[in-house]
């Protein structure tokens, strides 16, 4: 996360970054576990939470971290499962920006 958070520091005005805890469903912590988290990581990237498992199952999302990027029309353009660090994040974020910039 503190990797992500410097990404989102330098690509703000590019993307649209947002964590969103599915750990409930996935059995792992709570919602007072998540924002503990994200206020001793100091992150401030845009974060949520799911309500409910329809995001699991949507993006199938089978292991912890999944990391989706979407295309600006809403179309899954890769998905990561497991541990990325920031280069392979912001080599996502400059293929998917470069792909998005292709009509």
């Amino acid at each position: 996360m503190p990797g992500f958070q410097r990404v989102y520091d330098e690509y703000q005005d590019s993307i649209t970054l947002l964590g969103l805890d599915v750990g409930p469903f996935m059995g792992l912590g709570s919602r007072g576990d998540a924002r503990r988290l994200l206020n001793e990581l100091n992150i401030t990237y845009p974060t949520g939470y799911a309500h409910n498992r329809d995001p699991v199952g949507q993006f199938g999302v089978s292991a912890m971290p999944t990391t989706i990027f979407l295309t600006p029309d809403g179309k899954v353009f890769r998905t990561s499962i497991g541990f990325i660090d920031e280069g392979q994040l912001e080599r996502n974020i400059q293929n998917l920006l470069l792909v998005s910039a292709t009509p």
